[in-house]
């Protein structure tokens, strides 16, 4: 369409992503990750499949093409393993219980090395 326009340069673009702040500002909704909300996440609310639903049902494989293909998530091997190892226990309900297992299963950042050396 741009082409056909023929726009050479273009300042911005806004566009309509379809979600807004108030989506990811209700706890209710499951989408942030500092509330202690149910594991919803769902634009839709009358659609039937949630987040609970995905994370509790779909198989090991499932989850790990999501958070690859999707999340482009380098660690998907081991999120993928600790949320099945989790939810062998009891279903993973709320948006904390899922947060607290990620954060588990990525290694803690390298704080960098100081190259300041002491002079004696």
């Amino acid at each position: 369409m741009i082409r056909e326009l023929d726009i050479k340069n273009l300042g911005g673009v806004v566009a309509d992503l379809g979600c807004s702040s108030h989506q990811f500002d209700t706890p209710e909704r499951g989408f942030a990750y500092q509330y202690d909300a149910p594991l919803d996440m769902r634009m839709d609310t009358s659609a039937p499949l949630s987040a609970y639903n995905v994370i509790n049902e779909y198989t090991e494989a499932e989850l790990f093409r999501i958070i690859r293909d999707y999340g482009e998530e380098r660690f998907a091997p081991k999120i993928v393993s600790a949320i099945c190892k989790a939810r062998e226990i009891k279903p993973i309900e709320t948006t904390k219980e899922l947060a607290e297992i990620i954060k588990g299963a990525i290694p803690a950042p390298t704080p960098p090395q100081s190259s300041a050396r002491s002079s004696s």
